[in-house]
């Protein structure tokens, strides 16, 4: 991972009144929680929880270290990151094994924004993998510190300064913003790309492509395996949707199962209606090309490029409109 230095990125906010924060609300350089940069920083500075994958087959959180397990039979004691390999092998050793790791509890588990808890049972830790967003590290980019950062909360017409000098501060800084919070970031800034080279980022634009590239080289899909046979597995719900704004909750308490015939079943409240979905390349490009009989899911349909996915998580986004759609395995 590259060894983080030292420069500054100063988020400058100052606004008052009504007028004003309406103007800052509006402003394309503007960042919310729910901003596609804001996610992308998130995920360039978290834990990197996918390191213990062939343990946990989550990048929710990473499994701290002692633990007791039991696999295929076998029980054994993971002490340290070399021990990982004594999985895999267990793993690799038969294809009749079902390669579940059954942990003895309870355990203690390091989530994304590097917070610790400890995990009574095994209902208790499929609850937090339920919950919570299953996003990789980037570790082939990074930023630089110490970062200011001038927060501006609507509620109350409130600004305040605070200097974040690790990359647990910004995912935390991140984690901790509500809904009615906006920030911006004062450009230039400098960040370290995919080849580890200095490079001088100017817009938000700008640091979105940067984070988007990192995604493509070292994102969860890198090591994934086949989209369609994740797509057809189990069932997903909407856990993000962004268009000109956050509208992921249009989309609460509808459940889609992506059939291996090219349909789509989406039920909600009992009520089932139908969809097709297509899988192909397009110059290169990944395409999911999904389109739904019912109305109220008319903004879903596109020809979406996919983004990055894992056994859990499927990021679409749509670069012409900058609209980005997240599906989470329920």
């Amino acid at each position: 991972m590259y060894k983080i230095v030292g420069i500054s990125i100063v988020l400058a906010l100052a606004f008052s009144c009504q007028s004003e924060e309406e103007s800052l609300q509006q402003d394309v350089a503007n960042l919310s929680k729910a901003s596609p940069v804001t996610k992308l920083l998130s995920r360039v500075s978290q834990n990197p929880t996918s390191e213990d994958n062939i343990l946990d087959g989550t990048s929710v959180f990473r499994v701290k270290l002692p633990v007791s397990i039991t696999l295929n039979g076998t029980s054994l004691t993971v002490s340290s990151v070399s021990d990982y390999a004594l999985i895999e092998n267990l793993k690799n050793a038969s294809n009749t094994d079902d390669d579940l790791v059954f942990y003895t509890f309870p355990i203690t588990v390091v989530l994304r924004n590097y917070q610790e808890v400890v995990i009574a049972n095994t209902t208790a830790l499929q609850n937090l993998i339920a919950t919570q967003d299953d996003l990789s590290e980037l570790t082939c980019s990074a930023l630089v510190y110490p970062i200011s950062v001038n927060v501006y909360e609507s509620s109350n017409q409130s600004a305040n300064q605070t200097t974040l000098l690790s990359n647990s501060q910004v995912i935390n800084f991140i984690f901790s913003l509500q809904n009615t919070t906006v920030f911006s970031i004062n450009y230039p800034i400098s960040a370290l790309n995919t080849q580890g080279q200095t490079v001088i980022i100017n817009s938000n634009a700008e640091l979105k492509s940067l984070l988007e590239a990192a995604v493509t080289q070292c994102g969860s899909s890198a090591v994934s395996g086949n989209f369609e046979e994740v797509l057809t597995s189990g069932s997903w719900r909407v856990s993000y949707f962004f268009d000109d704004g956050d509208e992921t909750n249009d989309y609460v308490g509808f459940t889609f199962t992506f059939l291996s015939n090219n349909t789509i079943q989406v039920v909600k409240n009992g009520t089932t209606s139908t969809g097709t979905w297509s899988f192909y390349e397009d110059d290169g490009v990944n395409k999911l090309d999904l389109t739904f009989e019912n109305s109220l899911l008319q903004e879903l349909v596109d020809d979406w490029e996919l983004f990055d996915f894992s056994n859990n998580t499927i990021q679409l986004k749509e670069d012409d409109n900058d609209e980005y759609l997240t599906f989470s395995k329920i």
